[in-house]
């Protein structure tokens, strides 16, 4: 009786090894989800600033069309000014055309910027959701460790009565 004893003690201390290196494993894999995670949300505060970026470039974007806009009418005058056509019929449809069509161009670019700005928060989301799926993944690893550890316990110790 005194070998089984001293076997069945042997063979709880390697569970309890066994059981140790489950609790680990899940811990390791953890903090595996964890950096997981942290590089996720750091790609998504880089995509909400290249966002902001974006829109900061949109704006001055947008003010130096106006102004090259306004530049084109104003020479648009200046020449039918000076090639002495008045400034009605024909002159003002062109210039109101000009007009009309430089805005348009303006607010066909701000369009697609917005597209280009939606697409960005949709990736910055993107980042936002996977960090919280690797932090949920990380939480079930450890877990999950520590339950392997705990039922490799529980049968090794069931056994070790069983012989005793």
């Amino acid at each position: 009786m005194g070998v089984t004893t001293a076997l069945a003690a042997l063979s709880f201390g390697g569970s309890v090894v066994k059981a140790f290196g489950q609790n680990a494993e899940g811990q390791a894999e953890q903090q595996r989800q964890n950096l997981n995670a942290q590089l996720a949300e750091q790609d998504a505060l880089l995509t909400q600033a290249d966002i902001k970026i974006s829109k900061a470039s949109r704006d001055l974007t947008r003010k130096r069309e106006r102004r090259t806009l306004k530049r084109f009418v104003s020479t648009q005058n200046a020449l039918f000014a000076k090639a002495g056509v008045t400034l009605s019929g024909s002159p003002i449809a062109v210039i109101e055309e000009t007009i009309a069509e430089g805005e348009l161009d303006i607010i066909i670019n701000d369009i697609n910027a917005n597209l280009d700005q939606i697409e960005l928060q949709r990736q910055a989301d993107k980042y936002g959701f996977e960090a919280g799926q690797s932090r949920a993944a990380g939480k079930s690893a450890a877990s999950a460790g520590r339950t392997r550890a705990g039922l490799t316990l529980l049968s090794s110790a069931v056994k070790l009565g069983s012989n005793l």
